[in-house]
């Protein structure tokens, strides 16, 4: 397995593996400052992170997390300790770019990373979301889940 960045070349191969989810909720983002991760069995794609540097709100605003927009393995490779690695890489990128903390959420479907966030050490807060990107069909549902978070110092 290989991990290297991925570039605006990689984007129609990560849409073909990953789904039109990708181009929906503007998953990569190629941005200096943004992380993009693809892991690699050879020249196939089987894992992806993304994550974005996100400013806190009054009254932190003058703190930075990275937020983890995405992360996916493709089923055949879970249970390999790929999501784990890409998680390690983005958390070593946040400490690089000086950012105190790493974040994300998963919807309570998303059992695999739920649990994995837990093995990481993540502090983990249950969550009901409202954001407009993953509202239900009936818009007064919500989406449970939970918010999880980790201090990098």
């Amino acid at each position: 397995m290989k991990i290297r960045k991925l570039t605006p070349k990689d984007f129609n191969n990560v849409v073909e593996v990953f789904g039109q989810k990708v181009i929906t909720y503007n998953i990569l983002k190629f941005d200096k400052n943004n992380l993009n991760l693809g892991a690699f069995d050879d020249k196939r794609l089987i894992g992806i992170i993304t994550a974005e540097p996100r400013k806190l709100i009054k009254p932190l605003d003058d703190y930075c997390d990275l937020f983890i927009t995405y992360i996916e393995v493709s089923k055949e490779y879970q249970n390999q300790g790929i999501a784990t690695t890409l998680i390690q890489m983005a958390e070593d990128f946040a400490k690089q770019k000086g950012l105190f903390q790493i974040t994300s959420w998963s919807d309570e479907e998303t059992v695999e990373m739920n649990r994995l966030a837990l093995k990481l050490k993540y502090t983990m807060c249950q969550a009901l979301m409202y954001d407009e990107n993953y509202l239900p069909q009936n818009p007064t549902d919500c989406v449970k889940g939970y918010y999880y978070g980790k201090r990098l110092d």
